[in-house]
């Protein structure tokens, strides 16, 4: 509606900044916000600034209030040491970073779902080497199949696990697939999981963040299956296919 705002308000607990920062930009990819507002406190400017570098879009920090202008949204800020207020206007995507909140008489939300996310510790490089060592390793291979959110259901996450692992390729999955209850989040590749290094790596619905692609950046071959041309991973592939995976599949395990 062109009268009001729609808002997803999410809170985050057992997490830290640069984590907090990688799931709204894995979940900002599946939804397609114009933006992010961070709530007022003690971390706000680091979780705004941590999502607008992976997102590279702009970020003003200190936001005061929001009210409408037609089709756009106006952001308000103190300015000239709190002398004076400005109001700016911002092509999506950008985030913002909450100071306090005036009543401006803001139009009623159209939507306002509050739900509550936990995502895992970062784990620096010393202590993730040390995860991996300790859990339950799978079964070296030259072939490492990564399902993402892309794939819609835990029913074909679980599908395709299944396949895999009777190839005996290695499986593992985005941090979002985890977070949503589909895979183990023993399974997850990247900087909160698992570091891998096959010959060929083969993606299947995943976006392909900053923080995954440092799981599988040391791979001899990647290849993306994903019905998005746009998505980052397709830049980080060797070769790509750009179709619903459910159409090629089986043929692609035929292949391999």
């Amino acid at each position: 509606m062109d009268s009001s705002i729609s808002i997803t308000a999410v809170a985050y607990r057992v997490a830290y900044t640069e984590s907090i920062a990688q799931d709204i930009f894995e979940l900002d990819y599946s939804e397609g916000y114009d933006g992010v507002l961070v709530a007022a406190g003690d971390y706000t400017e680091d979780i705004a600034g941590r999502y607008a570098a992976l997102k590279e879009c702009r970020c003003i920090l200190g936001i005061s209030g929001i009210t409408r202008d037609g089709k756009e949204a106006l952001f308000y800020k103190s300015v000239y040491q709190a002398n004076m207020e400005a109001a700016f206007r911002l092509e999506p995507p950008f985030a913002l970073g909450l100071a306090q909140w005036r009543d401006r008489e803001v139009p009623a939300y159209s939507q306002n779902q509050i739900f509550e996310r936990i995502v895992p510790e970062h784990f620096k490089d010393g202590a993730e080497k040390t995860l991996i060592e300790a859990g339950e390793k799978q079964k070296e291979s030259d072939v490492l199949l990564v399902v993402g959110k892309g794939v819609r259901s835990k029913e074909e996450v679980q599908k395709i696990k299944a396949s895999a692992i009777s190839r005996g390729y290695m499986f593992g999955v985005t941090r979002p697939v985890a977070m949503n209850g589909w895979a183990l989040i023993d399974e997850i590749v990247g900087v909160s999981g698992h570091i891998y290094s096959p010959e060929v790596c083969i993606t299947i619905g995943v976006s392909g963040s900053a923080a995954f692609y440092a799981g599988i950046e040391n791979s001899g071959f990647i290849a993306s299956v994903n019905n998005d041309e746009c998505a980052p991973i397709i830049g980080m592939s060797d070769v790509f296919v750009i179709d619903d995976y459910e159409n090629i599949l089986e043929r692609l395990f035929q292949v391999l």
